[in-house]
């Protein structure tokens, strides 16, 4: 079944053509990555679909409603959850703040309510922090729930990243190079994370740079270069399209 679908996305800026004209498809279940040299437009992408970039012509299709140039949170309320190349936290609170902060929005708790109905808001912030501890425990950040998101690692932060993008129940999650800069313990936890969250239903669609990475856990491969799909296709299939190879090598 179809998840997500790009019919013709077309993203300019200044009249330089970043994404042309791009069509795609997510299957539910699926693990996709998006690879292509820097500069092939595969942020660019990622920022149309979950609305922080406008779409120029096309459209995007999640669960076949469309959701181009739909404000961010709207998107994220619908399902689709993402991380970004740098990890955006709020550094002067807490590992477990932070993970209440991402699931606030979607417990679709009104003012009136919060105001009148405590034992509701109550019961909210309970599960809200047992799914915390949930995932905290998942991406082995259990310990340091306490601390300063300021205080973690790069590749802890990248781990807290993941973990308040899964917080809400997303449908999909599109990881923004995840195993970027990341030493190669935490490359293979973050592998493993997702080859057993998509075990149990999620769906993924990945950019990364990382070619072992990608070949090791995508069932498709997508292929950018210059703002156009020039290869789709099983990981080893991708791997020896000529196009691929003339995309990366320059031969």
């Amino acid at each position: 079944m179809s998840l997500l679908r790009t019919e013709g996305v077309v993203k300019k800026f200044y009249g330089l053509t970043a994404v042309d004209r791009v069509n795609l498809e997510i299957n539910e279940g699926e693990i996709v990555g998006l690879i292509g040299p820097n500069g092939s437009g595969k942020t660019t992408l990622f920022d149309c679909i979950t609305g922080f970039l406008k779409v120029d012509a096309g459209r995007v299709l999640f669960r076949d409603k469309d959701i181009t140039n739909k404000m961010p949170y709207l998107i994220a309320l619908l399902g689709i959850s993402r991380t970004f190349q740098n990890a955006r936290l709020f550094l002067k609170l807490t590992v477990e703040q932070n993970m209440m902060i991402a699931i606030q929005q979607h417990q679709r708790l009104s003012s009136l309510t919060a105001l009148t109905e405590r034992r509701k808001v109550k019961e909210l912030e309970k599960e809200a922090l047992e799914r915390s501890d949930t995932l905290l425990k998942l991406v082995g950040l259990d310990r340091l729930s306490q601390e300063y998101a300021g205080n973690l690692s790069y590749g802890q932060r990248k781990l807290l990243s993941f973990a308040m993008a899964l917080i809400p129940y997303p449908k999909l999650v599109l990881l923004d190079e995840p195993a970027a800069a990341v030493n190669p313990t935490m490359i293979e936890k973050t592998k493993d994370l997702i080859k057993q969250l998509n075990s149990k239903g999620l769906t993924f669609f990945i950019i990364e740079h990382n070619m072992e990475v990608i070949m090791n856990i995508c069932d498709r491969v997508i292929v950018l270069n210059h703002g156009v799909k020039i290869a789709e296709g099983s990981p080893n299939k991708v791997r020896s399209d000529p196009k691929v190879i003339e995309a990366y090598l320059g031969e």
